[in-house]
């Protein structure tokens, strides 16, 4: 090799790691780009998808029932436990029971706020305080700790009505059974 053709070989191989540099970065530039569309084609399909979300959400709001629609199954259960555990039925006592409390549950999840006052807070407390010691009456079978403890129940909900400003709604002992066509002594089939 002649000095001349030496003096260039160090050229000819910047110029060759050039163009490799070149074109890696083009591959690079190309990907980068190509990563940056299909990260935009994703979040724009996440925003999508969140915006239909929240037309579902919007949507299923809608079907879900409010406080009053609660509290109007509650007051039926109530009204139906009364009804069972004067007739000593307490099967059906305590399955209206548990009924009541799962009424509540769900109410619980609405995270109401009326008049200032946290209903789901009330409702909770009802039933871990006021509820507890009614289902424990039933448990026993016990129709004057029952009776007791059902006025009790209701003083709760009139209670958690007059600090909420529904003062006009008042729960009472039920005068009548809440619906005709329901037997409330206990089958003596088992």
């Amino acid at each position: 090799m002649t000095s001349e053709q030496q003096s260039k070989t160090p050229f000819i191989l910047i110029w060759i790691s050039l163009v490799a540099v070149v074109v890696a970065v083009a591959f690079v530039h190309h990907g980068v780009r190509e990563d940056a569309r299909a990260a935009r084609d994703e979040i724009s399909a996440l925003r999508d998808s969140v915006k239909r979300l929240r037309r579902e959400a919007d949507s299923l709001k809608d079907q879900v029932p409010g406080l009053g629609e609660y509290m109007t199954t509650n007051q039926l259960h109530l009204a139906k436990l009364w009804f069972a555990a004067r007739a000593q039925n307490w099967d059906l006592a305590r399955y209206e029971v548990d009924e009541l409390d799962e009424t509540m549950q769900a109410a619980e999840g609405l995270h109401a706020v009326k008049h200032g006052v946290d209903i789901s807070g009330v409702l909770e407390s009802v039933r871990q305080s006021q509820m507890a010691v009614l289902r424990q009456s039933i448990g026993n079978k016990d129709a004057s700790r029952f009776a007791e403890k059902y006025a009790d129940q209701m003083e709760a909900c009139n209670a958690c009505h007059r600090a909420s400003g529904y003062a006009f709604i008042r729960i009472a002992i039920p005068g009548a059974p809440p619906v005709s066509n329901q037997i409330w002594t206990a089958s003596q089939k088992k």
